[in-house]
């Protein structure tokens, strides 16, 4: 499942056009919206409803293994070094208020520019005491409430720029979402199809390879998910990898230093070979 998190009716609407989501009346607090395959809550502005209203989706079950949640939304930037409706990625979050930052992975191939950002209580329209490229209020207690719940790589937040530190209208909020959820969704379900490995894309011994390279050295979890992700894009390009990782079976991990400085090796010479 895809999970997704809303902050505004008026940033719901439009995938709820997009991906023809109808109404769960099943859950009372929030509004749910869903179809086969996603998963939609609004959560209400700001920071403490949305961190109860993601911590709320998923008090009653566990996520499984294969399932992602994004939080999407707009957001404001400090400096014009971005385009209005240009849609990103966040790879650092802050909370302005505890100063705690949030680091997600950001081992999946994706389209998007990276960014910074930081989380605060109340609308900001000065950037005197923004340390981020952008500002929201949610994502901050979305991430940390989702981490409850979910791996480190199976978090996303996704934002469009929509300001420069000044208000904006609900009719285009709605016009900027829309617009870019056909590269959205192109994206959330080549991401979603990599959990776990996928066996329609690689051949059984492919498989059993893959898995044997991640026990032998060690690698995290974050690791294994981006390693994954590369021999794949690698395989749809119609280059075979298995030349490459059968280098590092013989290889005797002592510490974690190794690990990375290996995994950093493989994924170069799986980009770049």
């Amino acid at each position: 499942m895809i999970y997704i998190i809303t902050a505004m009716g008026c940033e719901a609407k439009p995938l709820i056009d997009f991906f023809k989501l109808k109404k769960d009346n099943t859950i009372k607090k929030f509004q749910v919206f869903k179809n086969e395959n996603i998963t939609l809550m609004i959560s209400g502005v700001g920071p403490i409803k949305s961190a109860i209203a993601t911590a709320h989706l998923f008090s009653n079950f566990a996520p499984l293994e294969e399932d992602i949640i994004i939080n999407l939304g707009v957001c404001g930037a400090k400096n014009k070094n971005f385009t209005l409706n240009e849609m990103v990625i966040c790879n650092k979050i802050r909370n302005s208020i505890t100063k705690r930052n949030f680091y997600p992975d950001m081992f999946f191939l994706h389209p998007f520019k990276e960014v910074s950002l930081e989380t605060f209580g109340e609308p900001i329209f000065s950037d005197v005491n923004i340390e981020s490229d952008i500002v929201d209020m949610e994502g901050a207690s979305f991430f940390e409430a989702a981490s409850l719940f979910f791996e480190n790589h199976q978090i996303f937040t996704i934002k469009i720029v929509s300001d420069f530190l000044n208000k904006v209208n609900k009719i285009d909020i709605y016009n900027m979402i829309f617009s870019n959820l056909p590269q959205f969704e192109k994206w959330i379900l080549n991401l979603h199809s990599n959990f776990p490995v996928d066996e329609d894309i690689f051949t059984k011994e492919e498989v059993d390879k893959i898995i044997l390279l991640f026990e032998k050295l060690k690698l995290t979890e974050s690791m294994k998910h981006r390693l994954i992700e590369l021999l794949k894009f690698r395989k749809l390009q119609n280059n075979e990898f298995l030349s490459i990782i059968d280098d590092y079976f013989d290889i005797e991990i002592t510490n974690k230093r190794e690990v990375k400085k290996i995994f950093d090796e493989i994924e170069k010479r799986t980009l770049n070979s």
